[in-house]
C-alpha cells in the first residue's frame, strides 16, 4: 500500500564501537533510510540515517525497509524502546510491547573509586537496553537499587557490566528505611486493667 511509514522500536543496544542501536520493526509503509521522521511517542524529530541489519559484528547496509522487516538504525538522539517513528501523516502510536515488571531489588555498590566513576554511565546504557530493568538512587539509605527479574537476571546485569562496561560492582543487603508506621485506628477497643 502508499501508506505513510511507521516503525516501532523493540530493542536499544549499547554498542562499545557504534553507540546507541535502535531495533525497528516497521508496521507500515516503506521505511526508507537517510530521512527525517517522527517520533510520535515524544514529540520529536529524528534523523534517520543508514538502515542495516547486523549479521554477526557486520553491519550490512540497507536502503529501505517494507512491512513486517526487522531493521537497525544507528545514533538516534532521543529515540528508545517502544517509541514509534513514523513519516508525516501518522498521528497514531503503534501498540508498545508490554514487559513484565521487575520483581526483586538488589543493592549494587561499586568495587573501587574508579568503578564509581564509570558506573552511572554504564548503568544509563544498561537502561537503555533493558527494558525489564529498573533503577532507584535511595537517598535515604544511600543505596543504588537495581529491581530485576530474578536472581539470573542480575548475575546477567552484573556480568554486563564488567565484561561490557568494565565496572565491577558487589552486591549488598538491602536496607529498609525504617519509618514509623501507624497501622489502622484503634477504635472500639475494650482495655480492662485487671489488679
Amino acid at each position: 500500500g502508499d501508506e505513510p511509514a511507521a516503525a516501532l522500536v523493540f530493542k536499544t543496544i549499547a554498542d562499545p564501537y557504534v553507540g546507541k542501536i535502535n531495533y525497528i520493526k516497521v508496521e507500515q509503509g516503506d521505511f526508507a533510510g537517510e530521512k527525517q521522521y517522527a517520533n510520535i511517542t515524544n514529540d520529536s524529530n529524528e534523523r534517520v540515517g543508514q538502515l542495516f541489519t547486523l549479521q554477526g559484528k557486520e553491519q550490512i547496509k540497507l536502503p529501505s525497509l517494507s512491512y513486517g522487516d526487522i531493521g537497525a538504525v544507528a545514533k538516534l538522539s532521543n529515540t528508545t524502546t517502544n517509541d514509534t517513528l513514523a513519516a508525516p501523516g501518522v498521528t497514531e502510536q503503534l501498540t508498545k510491547i508490554d514487559f513484565p515488571e521487575p520483581t526483586l531489588a538488589i543493592a549494587i555498590q561499586p568495587k573501587t573509586k574508579l568503578d564509581e566513576d564509570k558506573l552511572g554511565n554504564a548503568l544509563t546504557r544498561i537502561l537503555d537496553e533493558d527494558p525489564t530493568l529498573r533503577l532507584e538512587n535511595n537517598t535515604e539509605t544511600r543505596q543504588t537499587l537495581l529491581t530485576v527479574m530474578g536472581e539470573t537476571h542480575s548475575e546477567i546485569i552484573i556480568e554486563k557490566l564488567k565484561n561490557k562496561f568494565g565496572v565491577e560492582v558487589l552486591t549488598i543487603e538491602t536496607k529498609i528505611p525504617y519509618r514509623e508506621t501507624i497501622r489502622g485506628s484503634a477504635t472500639g477497643v475494650d482495655a480492662k486493667h485487671k489488679k
